[in-house]
């Protein structure tokens, strides 16, 4: 069977949810193939919430929740379980609002309210015992994943099934306490015959510290030598890499038990020499490189691992661009760092217009800025030297808006100088939103193959 990236994760799912066809084997649920069962029959077993279930516009959320329940219940049972399932998820407020009124996050919510009801309705028949949740977190908006998470621990507790595919290690150990999993698995192949609880330092840091298939639109890869950081500008004020981390604080085993606190990682030093293809990597995702605590010879390190392994592109961003700029100076001395390093700076409002000017004085062959999250006009931008610009918007629980005109000012800016122009997002309560459509166009402008050794990967980014 031939399946793309995002089916191999869910296949698990599907067969049960008996969206795909198996070309071999069976899958049995409760000792019955699923061949054997109704569709209503299966209705009443198990309920299924999908990756990325239909938003269903025009529906008030009472009214989506009560299509999980079959008209077999009664209309004050069906009632009452819609009640419940909608309290449960928090929405009981606005329970009467249609779907297009809500947030992302809010919409994911109903889908699970909607299977919630599926599963109770099937209690009350006296046969349903299974939960399906298809890469539940999927979406970025930590209430929405807090939930999910609350709820299968409550529904297991209750003596219910539940199956969660995910392909975040970090959900895995939040909800295995009620779980048995099936051996972890890194690129398709087990990475343990233990569960996620027992799995080794090395096994566990190495699915946590890279991720591949980034959702950053603008990289394919993250790799976190250093974690955690401390605030210096208002760009950190709602920083996602502190609200993620900090999740997991007082977490016994779990990489981010320290939250947010700065932290090395030596054991990761190695790890993009592990990846064969050629790709982007988006250099400390989750903390800041040049962190002042950060010492001078892990830097090293850390560059050494990237001048060693130069068939990636490496984007090293941070906020501390006057500490880069003189250690840039001091490695390369004379020259400048490998077409392959791009560094940039991030730069939210004209207050930290200054880093832009480190960034230019460093030496670097590819400079790129990250005007993200954008909280303010620039005004004029020097873009002497520099061979890339990215803007995006904020998002989160309390993200600030971002104005068109802002965001126009630069492309133009970018368009006479001819520096391509990439356009993240506008953000809101998710990062996706407000979509990534600036007057109607997509810019996904990156910056033109450089001779080197790595020329191909440079190409791929054009």
């Amino acid at each position: 069977m031939d399946l793309a990236p995002g089916d191999k994760r869910s296949l698990l799912s599907h067969c049960v949810g008996e969206d795909c066809l198996l070309l071999c084997g069976t899958v049995r649920l409760d000792g019955e193939t699923l061949r054997q069962l109704s569709a209503a029959e299966l209705g009443c077993r198990r309920a299924v919430l999908e990756q990325a279930p239909a938003i269903a516009a025009g529906f008030s959320v009472n009214e989506l929740v009560g299509f999980g329940v079959p008209r077999s219940v009664s209309p004050r049972q069906a009632q009452a379980i819609v009640g419940q399932a909608v309290s449960a998820v928090e929405l009981t407020q606005k329970r009467h609002w249609t779907m297009e009124r809500l947030s992302g996050g809010e919409q994911q919510r109903v889908h699970l309210a909607r299977v919630l009801a599926q599963l109770r309705a099937g209690q009350v028949m006296g046969r349903g015992r299974w939960l399906l949740l298809d890469e539940p977190t999927a979406h970025l908006d930590p209430s929405h994943q807090a939930t999910v998470i609350r709820l299968a621990r409550q529904v297991a507790a209750e003596g219910s099934g539940v199956m969660i595919v995910v392909h975040d290690l970090s959900v895995a150990v939040a909800v295995a306490n009620h779980c048995s999993p099936l051996p972890p698995c890194l690129k398709g192949k087990a990475i343990s015959s233990n569960d996620v609880h027992k799995l080794g330092p090395c096994s566990r840091h190495q699915v946590l510290a890279m991720a591949d298939n980034s959702a950053i639109e603008w990289t394919d890869a993250t790799w976190n030598p250093v974690t955690g950081c401390t605030k210096v500008s208002r760009g950190c004020d709602h920083c996602y890499a502190e609200r993620f981390a900090e999740r997991w604080r007082d977490v016994p085993g779990h990489p981010y038990e320290q939250g947010f606190d700065l932290r090395r990682w030596p054991s990761r030093l190695d790890q993009p020499a592990r990846w064969r293809k050629p790709r982007m990597i988006f250099v400390n995702s989750m903390g800041d490189l040049f962190h002042k605590e950060i010492p001078s010879e892990f830097i090293d390190k850390v560059f050494e691992q990237m001048e060693i392994v130069n068939r990636h592109i490496y984007q090293v961003l941070t906020k501390r661009s006057l500490r880069m700029r003189n250690y840039l100076r001091r490695r390369y001395d004379q020259g400048t760092a490998p077409s392959h390093i791009w560094c940039g700076v991030s730069v939210e409002d004209r207050t930290v217009c200054s880093r832009i000017r480190h960034l230019a004085m460093a030496p670097a062959s590819v400079r790129f800025l990250s005007l993200e999250p954008l909280l303010g006009p620039l005004g004029a931008i020097d873009l002497q030297g520099i061979s890339w610009v990215i803007v995006g918007g904020e998002s989160g629980p309390h993200a600030r808006p971002l104005k068109s005109g802002w965001v126009r000012q630069i492309r133009d800016q970018c368009r006479d100088a001819e520096v391509p122009f990439f356009f993240k997002q506008w953000g809101g309560v998710t990062p996706k939103a407000g979509g990534r459509l600036l007057e109607g166009e997509e810019y996904n402008f990156m910056p033109k193959a450089l001779p080197g050794s790595n020329y191909g990967v440079l190409s791929m980014a054009s």
